[in-house]
């Protein structure tokens, strides 16, 4: 049923309940999501939870976006794509094919087709760059970065400097700090 608010949509499009943006019928967007007025979500894509899409950002394809994550400015993401927990994505960002992007990562430009796993209660991302042809490892909480030329070397750098790092705060295995 068109709405006031759908008048002058494609047809086969409306405008989401939360933001005004557009939303192709055959996608998935929660009424808890935000898509705003510029922004677009097609095809078979979903939206769901505190999620927000806008500026002139696109989500498409098979892709989903949930949790908080958070896509503007130009971002586009597609394929299959998942964007979860705290993620921003915004500028020039493409993220597309199986990519995994979740934890506290924040980018701002780049072509990712890999996976940008959390590692270490949620605080690693490791992604391929086409640009450079690079794997990186980033951590959050440790301030740190690093280029590998296989994922292999991201991964094994990541988990050895998550390691070293809660062993050198004395955190047992049940989670919690130990009195020094």
């Amino acid at each position: 049923m068109e709405t006031e608010a759908d008048k002058g949509c494609p047809e086969g499009w409306h405008r989401h309940i939360f933001g005004g943006g557009l939303v192709q019928d055959t996608a998935h967007v929660a009424d808890t999501a935000y898509i705003g007025p510029d922004a677009k979500v097609f095809g078979h894509a979903r939206v769901t939870g505190g999620a927000s899409v806008y500026g002139s950002a696109m989500v498409y394809g098979y892709a989903y976006v949930c949790d908080t994550a958070m896509l503007y400015g130009g971002a586009r993401v597609y394929g299959d794509s998942l964007v979860f927990d705290r993620a921003m994505l915004s500028g020039t960002v493409r993220v597309c094919g199986d990519a995994s992007i979740g934890g506290s990562t924040v980018l701002e430009a780049g072509y990712y087709d890999g996976t940008i796993d959390p590692r270490a209660m949620g605080s690693f991302s490791i992604f391929h760059a086409h640009q450079t042809d690079k794997w990186w490892a980033l951590s959050g909480h440790l301030g740190m970065e690093a280029k590998f030329d296989t994922r292999e070397e991201a991964e094994e750098w990541a988990v050895r400097s998550t390691i070293n790092h809660y062993n050198d705060m004395n955190i047992n295995k049940e989670g919690n700090q130990d009195a020094v």
